[in-house]
């Protein structure tokens, strides 16, 4: 289980493979946070892995090498907001596979032909792995109902990497490569997934193992399991009732600055801004992807007021983002704020603002770079994320342990 053979793809040329990586080493150096973090001894270091990651350039001919090699520039920079992918070999969508003129075509290209392949026994990788303890890394996942991969280390044990199983999609075959993890510390992974329809590698700086699963790529080990850690997808964005007599629940699950959102966000907040009356609050910050001031604001100030003559009990998860991490962490500075539930993302300090994807490579590479600063002093969090004060269980209704909390106390 420790051999990983992996074929690439569309070949790219050692030549290529070098300028990229120069262009991306380029385009890295303008970031806000390259310039915050790269100084000194840092920038020093920073220098000889462009340095040795050009010369080991010279030897790649593999698209796949290539990608993983030029991600070492990305990985040192603590800015989770910067997204580094590969673009897909062929750009279609999933109905498409479903003809079969199309697909004959589709599967003569060698990029269908030639995808990465760990070359092991799967039944005997299967065998070993479903015994593996549910708390482990290792195991047997599932997307969904559609793909089954098995993860096992390989022989640097501080990777990873999961080969398809068994496959209810035509574009996947068992012992394709389906996604690697590196540990990088306690509860950090850095991951590359391949997405599920395209298939080209993408890298997520800061995936996590929380509930059974992998937060980022959606894999899961049991994926019948229930987890109240998130919000049901179809609670809406913006609420506020009453849950007993002195307490109120708030669901503030959105800060985006789009036009639209801004006006949903606005409208919320002028039925509900003299509102806030119990005593008590439960404010659900769960799976809120983030935005911008622009929206949260408002609800900011609005809550250090509720403040001063009650309490809230807040909740956040791995889903709580961005921007509202931001909010999570400037509301806990308040006395009689309580956070409960799961870490959060830990993607906060940078942002950008444009909404610019710089395409290299040929076409085959992306970078989607930040062009925000670290104004609110955040950096600290970045990677890590805010630590609730009273953890709670993903296996039963977070709103009515919250209440078991408060009535205990």
């Amino acid at each position: 289980m420790s051999s990983l053979c992996l074929i690439q793809a569309s070949a790219q040329s050692s030549l290529s493979c070098a300028a990229s990586l120069d262009t991306l080493y380029d385009l890295l150096k303008k970031l806000p946070s390259f310039r915050q973090q790269m100084k000194g001894d840092k920038g020093k270091e920073y220098a000889k892995i462009y340095t040795m990651a050009r010369q080991e350039a010279a030897g790649l001919s593999g698209s796949l090498q290539c990608f993983l090699l030029q991600s070492r520039l990305v990985l040192p920079l603590n800015d989770n907001h910067v997204f580094f992918y590969q673009r897909p070999e062929l750009d279609y969508k999933y109905e498409q596979l479903k003809d079969p003129a199309y697909l004959e075509q589709w599967r003569q290209i060698p990029w269908y032909c030639d995808f990465p392949r760990v070359r092991l026994s799967l039944d005997s990788l299967k065998l070993v792995l479903s015994a593996k303890p549910a708390d482990s890394l290792e195991g047997v996942y599932w997307y969904g109902n559609l793909l089954q991969a098995g993860l096992f280390r390989t022989e640097k044990k501080d990777s990873l990497v999961a080969v398809v199983l068994y496959s209810a999609m035509i574009n996947w075959e068992p012992g394709q490569l389906a996604f690697i993890l590196h540990e990088a510390g306690p509860d950090r992974l850095r991951a590359w997934h391949a997405q599920l329809v395209t298939k080209n590698f993408m890298l997520y700086r800061n995936e996590r193992f929380v509930n059974g699963g992998l937060a980022k790529g959606g894999w899961k080990k049991d994926p019948g399991r229930k987890n109240f850690a998130d919000i049901p997808p179809a609670e809406p964005k913006f609420s506020l009732n009453w849950l007993t007599n002195d307490i109120q629940y708030l669901r503030l699950g959105s800060f985006s600055t789009f036009p639209q959102s801004l006006k949903e966000s606005g409208e919320f907040y002028e039925r509900i801004r003299d509102s806030l009356t119990a005593g008590t609050l439960i404010l659900d910050l769960r799976n809120n992807g983030g935005g911008g001031f622009k929206a949260s604001m408002k609800y900011l100030k609005m809550l250090k007021a509720f403040v001063k003559k009650g309490k809230i009990y807040a909740l956040i998860n791995q889903g709580t983002y961005s921007n509202a991490e931001q909010f999570a962490i400037l509301l806990r500075r308040e006395e009689h704020v309580l956070m409960l539930g799961q870490t959060t993302d830990g993607t906060m300090a940078y942002g950008n603002n444009y909404g610019n994807t710089h395409y290299f490579g040929g076409g085959r590479l992306a970078l989607y770079p930040t062009d925000m600063k670290d104004d609110g002093d955040f950096l600290s969090y970045e990677d890590i994320g805010l630590r609730p004060d009273i953890k709670l269980k993903a296996d039963s209704n977070w709103i009515e342990q919250v209440l078991a909390i408060i009535a205990g106390q």
